[in-house]
């Protein structure tokens, strides 16, 4: 049998790693897209705006919203092309339409830094070479061992589970590996592809699909998308009088949600779910909240910090990537079993994606015309009536089994009608 650990000790996470960089490379890709916005909408509707003339509201507006309207059939599309094309195919498409976001905390920042140097042409040259990059070597990465298992491919599995293991075909680790693969395809063979139509029939999954949309909406509705999308506009805006330019403010931002993001990374296994959602809930709604009275307190004469802007807006953020991103996506994961994720995850990206292009789409034509400071006020309280759900409605799914999270889930009628049943038997 053959060994797929070369010059590594046998049962290295090399390979494993090499996966894990090249498929962020394409989230990379996605949050440099984003970030793109930021430094360029400055100049765009400057009179040194490559277009020849200063571009209207509308017309940014539609360049930072469009990417979002696509979002929604192609969220759709990736869980279709999941399941019949695999994991691999799937993901190349999301390189090439950069549909599906996971996290793009690394690539704002990049983004805020290169535009911040390079002309209008080279941030466009560099956005494109991210993907393209991406699909060359991701073109090298083997298939999953989970789609090779489903199609009865089950030699090649062995391999690939051998070469991300640096394990032997052979050895025990990967025959374990194997058949819990198996067990898990059988499962879900009873399953339909798209399982909507269970959810919405069952009360307990349409309570569970219900607070995974409420999640998910509130971390899309938080403020943080038309803040990245439009940092710098922002910082301009406020003219705070700081010595810092608003791109250089825009870095800023972004360095504080990439460490709110590596944050998150332990702070989600240690924590309770619950808890953190609230917190940061909360936070970020104060947050909104406090920057949204520094603009009144400005347009009435009142002096207020140059610093709290900033300030505000990176406390928001961080507590957007260290909690609400990252607990919406757990919670989610951890109040489904396996055959439902796909299609939960499908219609609520779909609907966030539709809360994305609006949002960005109407942002600064409002802010022009009502007040900046009613925009950030909105994204306020749907953070603070958030976090007022989040302790309501919201069971904690930390180490817990989704019989024990169903159960919490039902009424107190519910529980007292099978208690009776438990009875009569």
């Amino acid at each position: 049998m053959n060994k797929y650990y070369f010059f590594f000790g046998e049962g290295s996470k090399v390979n494993q790693y090499i996966c894990a960089i090249l498929i962020n490379l394409a989230v990379l890709a996605y949050g440099a897209a984003v970030g793109w916005m930021s430094p360029m909408t400055l100049l765009l509707q400057s009179d040194q705006s490559p277009a020849g003339a200063p571009l209207s509201d509308t017309v940014v507006s539609w360049m930072a919203s469009v990417s979002y309207m696509v979002c929604i059939p192609a969220t759709l599309l990736f869980a279709g092309v999941e399941e019949r094309l695999g994991r691999k195919a799937a993901l190349l498409g999301m390189s090439s339409c950069m549909a599906v976001v996971l996290s793009q905390t690394t690539g704002n920042l990049v983004m805020y830094v290169v535009g911040d140097y390079l002309s209008y042409r080279g941030c466009l040259w560099f956005c494109l070479a991210l993907p393209a990059v991406h699909i060359v070597l991701f073109l090298m990465m083997p298939e999953s061992p989970s789609y090779l298992v489903k199609n009865g491919e089950l030699e090649e599995a062995a391999r690939v589970v051998a070469w991300l293991r640096c394990s032997r075909e052979d050895s025990a680790l990967v025959k374990a590996e194997i058949d819990k693969l198996q067990k898990e395809q059988d499962n879900d063979k009873e399953s339909s592809k798209f399982a909507m139509k269970a959810i919405w029939s069952d009360n307990i999954l349409r309570r569970a699909f219900y607070i995974a949309l409420a999640v998910t909406l509130a971390r899309e509705v938080c403020g943080a998308n038309p803040v990245l999308n439009f940092a710098a506009y922002i910082f301009e805006l406020a003219d705070s009088g700081l010595v810092l330019s608003p791109n250089q403010q825009a870095m800023m931002l972004g360095a504080v949600q990439v460490a709110g993001s590596a944050l998150a990374s332990s702070v989600v296994e240690k924590a309770g779910r619950k808890p953190l959602l609230f917190t940061s809930s909360l936070i970020s709604g104060a947050s909104m909240c406090v920057l949204a009275s520094w603009f009144v307190l400005r347009a009435r004469g009142v002096p207020a910090p140059g610093w709290l802007p900033v300030s505000a807006l990176c406390l928001c953020i961080f507590c957007d990537a260290a909690g609400l991103q990252p607990i919406s996506m757990v919670v989610m994961n951890e109040i489904f079993s396996f055959k439902y994720r796909s299609s939960v995850s499908a219609v609520t990206m779909g609907l966030a994606s539709s809360t994305d292009f609006v949002q960005l789409l109407t942002f600064k034509p409002l802010a022009n015309s009502i007040g900046i400071e009613y925009c950030f006020y909105f994204f306020g309280a749907v953070c603070l009536v958030n976090s007022v759900y989040v302790i309501f409605k919201l069971p904690e799914t930390k180490q817990r089994s989704l019989e024990e999270i169903y159960e919490k889930l039902k009424t107190k009628k519910e529980r007292e009608s099978e208690k009776v049943k438990a009875v009569e038997a």
